[in-house]
This record gives C-alpha cells, sequence and structure tokens, in this order.
C-alpha cells in the first residue's frame, strides 16, 4: 500500500522549504492567500533588479500556474484532508462536500506509483477552495 505524501503550506511558506520539501507533495495544499516562495519581495527586486507583482507569491497564483493542487481555508481542512487520505487508502469517502472525485488519474498517484481503483480529479467546492491542478488541460 502506498502512503500518500501530503504538504499543507501556510502563510508564510518562505526559504529552502518552499523550494523543497513544500512541493514534493503528492497532493500540496495551500491557505487561501498564503505567501508561498523561495524569497521575499525585496530580495527578488534586489536580486534581478525589477519589483516582482506581489500577487505572483500568493497562493492564488501558484494555483493557477499549477504549482499547488488545492486551497483550502483551515477550518475546511481537517475534512479535506481526510477525503484526501481515504482516496488514496482506497477507502469510502467520509461525508461531506469539501472535495469531490472526478474521473482521471492524478499526478500524485502517478509519482508514488499506485494504482488506485478509484478516480482522482480533485476539486474544492465553495469558499473553501479553487480547482486543482488535475482538471487544467494537460494534466
Amino acid at each position: 500500500m502506498c502512503l500518500p505524501y501530503i504538504a499543507v503550506l501556510t502563510d508564510p511558506t518562505m526559504g529552502s522549504g518552499s523550494a523543497s520539501v513544500a512541493m514534493l507533495g503528492d497532493v500540496v495544499i495551500a491557505e487561501p492567500r498564503a505567501r508561498i516562495s523561495l524569497a521575499g519581495p525585496r530580495v527578488i527586486a534586489q536580486t534581478l533588479g525589477q519589483l516582482v507583482p506581489e500577487e505572483s507569491q500568493r497562493a492564488e497564483f501558484l494555483l493557477a500556474h499549477g504549482q499547488l493542487d488545492l486551497i483550502v481555508e483551515r477550518r475546511a481542512l481537517k475534512h479535506t484532508l481526510g477525503r484526501l487520505l481515504a482516496f488514496f487508502m482506497d477507502q469510502p469517502m467520509p461525508i461531506g462536500n469539501s472535495v469531490h472525485v472526478g474521473a482521471s488519474t492524478s499526478r500524485g498517484q502517478q509519482r508514488m506509483g499506485c494504482a488506485n481503483s478509484g478516480n482522482s480529479d480533485f476539486s474544492v467546492s465553495g469558499d473553501s477552495g479553487r480547482s486543482s491542478r488535475g482538471s487544467e488541460p494537460g494534466s
């Protein structure tokens, strides 16, 4: 049985953690508006000699560019993690609507080498999140 590596990024996730273990998860989750970056805006501006848009270091920007799988508010995190673990462990899903399961193979399962019989196009509904990278074209 494969165990998933689920990374949960909080505000702020900066430095070497964001460049290594934080982005290696089978599923990468972040809180809404979390700042996630290798370096802060001032350091980037000094290094590159130009300003970087503040939004480029936010969870929503990273989700839109395929670096995150889900954005989940902290109050919905326990339920979302339960559903993700149930999915990866091939168990019945907890009741609720925080996460739904669609009909494709997740990149996380491919990385883990797991052959789950289920579906994996995760998305979070309502105000607690955004669509996953599994729903983007070419995923």
